[in-house]
């Protein structure tokens, strides 16, 4: 079988593509696994505040679980923007004068903002009457302390589980007190949002 040039340019194209998907692949996949915190929920600390959302403390642990859940869309977004392939310094550089750190940055303080309006929401409503990271971080040792002694079901959960069921758990209530789409009124909330950047 004869090849021409255009079809080994074809094939090497298609390859660097494939090598390219691997590669974001990998690393989303490595940067899941080496960064995963899951916060020990028996470490009681005080956490520091971050940033506020309404008066509202975000807190560094919930930017940092926000930062974690980003990582990957963060990595695919700019690997396939600019045709990445090596990401060794990634997170240090620069690509036409965007950083990844400061897009990552940018995403986890908009979620985190946005979770933490879905809890003051749900405080309103009479849904949940803690609503802080620390708050939360309690909930999660008294948890763990009760389903210690094994048994049926779950016996203990991580702080970040756990934060994900209550914020996700929080908008299944919220759909029986608001009209129209949870998200939309987040999402509106937001935009008229007061953030301070501690």
């Amino acid at each position: 079988m004869k090849h021409n040039r255009k079809t080994a340019a074809l094939c090497s194209g298609h390859l660097l593509n494939s090598i390219i998907a691997f590669v974001i692949c990998l690393s989303v996949l490595l940067s899941l696994v080496s960064c995963s915190s899951g916060k020990d929920v028996n470490k009681s600390s005080v956490s520091e505040t971050a940033a506020t959302v309404n008066g509202e403390a975000i807190t560094i642990d919930e930017l940092d679980f926000f930062r974690l859940r980003l990582r990957g869309k963060v990595i695919s977004d700019f690997a396939s923007r600019y045709e990445i392939s090596d990401l060794s310094s990634f997170w240090e550089s620069e690509y036409d004068g965007e950083s990844p750190k400061k897009e990552l940055d940018s995403l986890a303080l908009e979620e985190a903002a946005k979770a933490k309006l879905t809890l003051i929401l749900c405080r309103e409503r009479g849904i949940y009457d803690k609503i802080s990271w620390d708050a939360l971080k309690e909930k999660a040792e008294k948890y763990n302390a009760e389903h210690k002694k094994g048994g049926v079901g779950l016996n203990s959960i991580d702080m970040d589980t756990f934060y994900l069921y209550y914020v996700e758990n929080g908008k299944i209530e919220l759909e029986k007190h608001i009209v129209g789409s949870v998200e939309d009124k987040i999402n509106s909330l937001y935009k008229s949002a007061d953030i301070v950047i501690k």
